[in-house]
């Protein structure tokens, strides 16, 4: 880990790293287009070609899925356990956010919450499949309303999609399942083909070149965002615990261009999570490159810490100090906080409830982690029995000060015919 003296070097860090190339985006400029003219035969010689694959049908079949669940076998129970949970806690927050039906905002104007219709996920393969990102990207939809949950994830050299990830997809109501990766997926789902519906809003994390193409592919379809490698940030002081830092650190460095950081007030502390890391990423494979990408700051107090975590907007933020909830108040930037080494981030990866699909690059000073709020719409709906007298006086005058004289008559026409 390096250290880093300079608050202004993580910001660029945190805030300039790179998520696509000129080279990604002309590629992915090509597959879309081919995607849009050639539907499924594009989709299919594009398998071919880029992942080496010969589908025997872009659409995962069911007798496909029931072999996922015989497979999945043991891991049922705490997928479903998972599941349980990660819909109780967005049940909730439909409920907290009082997210459907129709609300009466003022005299003459409902706000009508309406599910979308349909989205398509995406799981990206990684050595044995996410399961945990089905389930944390269905499961908000369905409980926000959705009716057409779609999944799109890579198949493996035997053109099959991992058990787990299947198994996930049934619990969670995943109405169909595809055979697409990266930029393939994203323009199936946006465009359509001859078996792949076109979607409303695309969602989930992937690599650079689905990260590419959910950009391009905006304003065709909606997105929950863009998704760049994971970040983990402690901020730590005298009394925390390295091996816990440690260890919560390289859980996040598995990912692939995963940036991790401590920020302590404590030189002796840094210099223990130092000497753990050293000894303990040699033995876990691929968390080498990210010790080696990441940092400590040392800083003069906890306060100071916490106000330059709060610009960082980090990913996962987790708070080992004494009494974390005095630094509470000082952090409004983060996709996720986690309160004491009692609350470690892989319970968030997991099983704790909140989608652990989040906001990165800084991304959280203007946006949230994944929730039912993603998966519905707010509508005004304007019902005024007679539109009231100072209401069109106000608004002929507004549209008369921008020049606007056909939105100034249609006011007066009102006026006129009410006599007024």
């Amino acid at each position: 880990m390096r250290l880093i003296s300079d608050p202004e070097e993580l910001l660029r860090l945190f805030r300039r790293r790179e998520i696509s190339t000129r080279e990604i985006e002309e590629k992915v400029e090509g597959i879309l287009q081919e995607i849009r003219s050639g539907g499924d035969r594009a989709l299919e010689r594009l398998s071919r070609e880029i992942e080496g694959i010969e589908l025997d049908s872009i659409e995962v079949k069911p007798e496909e899925v029931e072999e996922g669940l015989r497979e999945a076998g043991d891991f049922l129970p705490v997928l479903r356990e998972a599941a349980r949970r990660i819909s109780d806690f967005h049940k909730r927050q439909r409920e907290i956010f009082g997210l459907e039906g129709a609300k009466e905002v003022s005299e003459g104007i409902k706000l009508r919450i309406v599910p979308l219709r349909s989205v398509g996920i995406y799981a990206p393969r990684g050595a044995r499949g996410y399961p945990s990102s089905v389930l944390m990207t269905a499961i908000p939809a369905r409980e926000a309303g959705v009716e057409e949950i779609y999944l799109a994830s890579p198949p493996g050299p035997d053109g099959r999609i991992p058990p787990s990830v299947l198994a996930s997809a049934h619990i969670a109501g995943v109405k169909r399942i595809f055979k697409l990766g990266g930029a393939l997926a994203a323009g199936a789902f946006a465009f359509g083909t001859e078996t792949v519906p076109k979607v409303d809003k695309i969602c989930g994390p992937g690599g650079l070149f689905f990260t590419a193409a959910k950009r391009k592919v905006f304003g065709e379809v909606g997105i929950d965002g863009l998704c760049g490698p994971t970040e983990a940030l402690i901020l730590a002081d005298e009394e925390a615990d390295p091996e816990s830092c440690a260890a919560d650190l390289l859980a996040q460095g598995e990912h692939a261009g995963a940036l991790i950081g401590l920020i302590t007030d404590s030189r002796s502390l840094a210099e223990e999570v130092q000497r753990e890391l050293e000894a303990r990423a040699p033995l876990l494979p691929g968390s080498r490159e990210a010790v080696e990408r990441g940092f400590i700051l040392i800083v003069g107090d906890l306060r100071e810490g916490a106000r330059i975590a709060d610009l960082l907007a980090p990913e996962h933020l987790s708070l080992y100090v004494r009494n974390p909830e005095e630094l509470l108040d000082l952090i409004g930037s983060a996709g996720a906080i986690f309160l004491g080494e009692g609350s470690p981030e892989v319970l968030g990866d997991y099983i704790a409830g909140p989608s652990h699909v989040m906001p990165t690059g800084g991304a959280a000073r203007f946006s949230s982690a994944l929730g039912v709020w993603d998966f519905v719409k707010f509508i005004p709906v304007f019902e005024f029995e007679k539109a009231p007298r100072e209401l069109l006086e106000a608004a002929e005058k507004l549209a008369l000060l921008e020049d606007f004289r056909a939105h100034a008559e249609a006011a007066r026409l009102r006026l006129r015919k009410e006599g007024r």
